[in-house]
């Protein structure tokens, strides 16, 4: 990560591979005869078992995890009546998320914070 956090290249990169994997998921569903939703729910159950498998590195787990927080992103949406053509809203807001990662603002606060509860108040001896 870059130190004043993530950048729109790299947001958008994460968002064209989240893209790749939903045209991969239509295409699988086309050939199963799923629909958007049922082709959810099944990719979500399958990353959870392939999880609780234990048998892939933190780096595949973390994948598969992103991966699943678009696609339950996308169902929350079809649940709530909201029609789902393309993930672009989701894409957008998952975008706008990344964007709004600044550890060394976090990192800033947490210190004064820190330093605050340092300071001596009211130290009458």
């Amino acid at each position: 990560m870059p130190p004043s956090g993530y950048k729109q290249t790299q947001s958008r990169y994460i968002t064209s591979f989240l893209n790749s994997c939903f045209d991969a998921l239509l295409k699988e569903a086309d050939e199963l005869n799923l629909s958007l939703e049922q082709a959810l729910v099944r990719e979500i159950e399958n990353i959870d078992f392939a999880i609780n498998e234990n048998v892939y590195t933190e780096t595949a787990n973390n994948v598969m995890l992103l991966t699943r927080s678009f696609y339950n992103a996308i169902l929350e949406k079809i649940k709530n009546n909201s029609k789902v053509n393309s993930p672009k809203s989701v894409l957008s807001e998952i975008e706008k998320q990344i964007l709004e990662i600044d550890i060394e603002s976090l990192l800033e606060k947490a210190h004064k914070s820190s330093l605050k509860e340092e300071s001596p108040v009211g130290n009458n001896v």
